[in-house]
């Protein structure tokens, strides 16, 4: 050890300079503070470093991945510019393709509640217009907007409005049909097939019934043997028929009725219900009771009928 005072070479084990007298030993011990300083420096860069790529590849994974470039639609629209305009009262449901490296659960807003109503099926949610007016559709990742969606809702002059005078006087007449052949002069009797009323009534009591435990359950199984295998309705339900009680929304029958009854071919009728509903949604805490009214393509099948389409759903709150 070279002392700094004089310049003496010391044995490395001494403290003190063997010529002057001068404490050697601050020397190392300046080397050795100068040494643990740069030490710890570099440590806290490293520290520094890792954390600030820790951050942005974690802000990238929960953010930057998810996008929604697509929203497919299954029901009838038409687009104005950017928005998406449907017919009032008639369901639709919107499936948002996410791109994204992880699962995502969207979450679903209406901005003016006023003008529709929206349930949320896993990650699609269906809507139903019942102002004519236009509004903003906003789909969430967490407290995070992916993607924001004008919805505009406007009359259908072709349909008809669900009313208690309509549909009383409707049943009224229903109710007072001859069901068997005619038998006018010069009508053909042996050709003119009588509406299997009674028949298409049980089919659509044992649909109705079973329906609401399908819908609460998200179970098609519930309603298949009221079904035309492979028909329109069954698989419309296999795609999107929603299981309420995982959401916490209870679903019960109130009432149904028939409005309407008429052959479209042979062995193939078609005819109108109306429904009440009460809904009870936890997530304003409101119960509030919704009419539905829809036509049924009911057919033969083998020696019994089942259900094959439904069309013109309407739904008034």
């Amino acid at each position: 050890m070279i002392c700094k005072n004089c310049g003496t070479s010391n044995s490395n084990n001494r403290t003190f300079c063997s010529y002057c007298g001068n404490n050697i030993d601050e020397s190392r011990n300046e080397k050795n503070s100068s040494s643990i300083l740069k030490i710890v420096i570099v440590m806290l860069s490293l520290v520094l470093l890792a954390g600030g790529g820790y951050l942005l590849l974690r802000g990238k994974l929960l953010n930057n991945d998810i996008s929604i470039n697509e929203i497919i639609i299954d029901g009838d629209y038409k687009m104005n510019n950017d928005t998406y305009v449907f017919d009032l009262n008639k369901v639709v449901i919107l499936n948002p393709k996410v791109e994204s490296s992880k699962d995502v659960d969207l979450e679903y807003e209406i901005e003016d509640s006023s003008v529709a109503t929206l349930v949320k099926l896993d990650n699609k949610c269906s809507i139903v217009g019942i102002k004519p007016q236009e509004t903003n559709l906003n789909i969430y990742n967490g407290d995070e907007i992916l993607k924001v969606v004008k919805i505009s809702f406007v009359e259908n002059n072709n349909g008809n409005d669900i009313s208690s005078d309509t549909n009383s006087e409707l049943s009224t007449n229903i109710n007072n049909q001859d069901n068997t052949a005619t038998n006018k002069p010069g009508a053909n009797t042996q050709t003119e097939e009588r509406i299997p009323v009674e028949e298409i009534e049980l089919l659509m009591n044992s649909f109705y019934n079973n329906y609401e435990d399908a819908i609460n359950y998200g179970m098609v199984s519930n309603v298949s043997g009221d079904l035309v295998q492979n028909g329109e309705l069954y698989n419309e339900f296999n795609r999107t028929i929603p299981n309420t009680y995982e959401k916490g929304i209870k679903i019960q029958l109130e009432d149904y009725n028939k409005i309407n009854i008429q052959r479209i071919s042979n062995e193939q009728y078609r005819v109108t219900y109306v429904a009440k509903w009460t809904i009870y949604n936890p997530n304003n805490d409101e119960t509030r009771l919704q009419s539905e009214q829809a036509d049924y393509i009911v057919k033969k099948s083998g020696s019994s009928y089942k259900i094959d389409k439904m069309q013109n759903l309407k739904i008034q709150k």
